[in-house]
């Protein structure tokens, strides 16, 4: 499942949403070697690299959770 890449590096700590739209808007961050553009949708795979200023990004998948109508947590990616 894809995601939008600002959401992605403001889970990774890399600054707000609204932070890092700017920073893309500024051209400073690049995903496989591409400048990446505002709106860009990345899928979190092994191989994927995302950089700031040229710095390789680490970023993980996030795992959704929910509250089933029983009360159990329930967890899925």
């Amino acid at each position: 499942m894809s995601e939008k890449l600002q959401k992605v590096l403001a889970r990774a700590g890399h600054g707000s949403r609204r932070e890092i739209e700017s920073i893309i808007e500024a051209g400073r961050v690049s995903v496989d070697g591409k400048i990446a553009k505002l709106g860009d949708r990345v899928e979190i795979t092994p191989g994927l690299k995302i950089r700031i200023d040229g710095h390789l990004i680490s970023v993980r998948e996030s795992a959704e959770t929910n509250l089933s109508r029983s009360g159990l947590l329930q967890t899925g990616r």
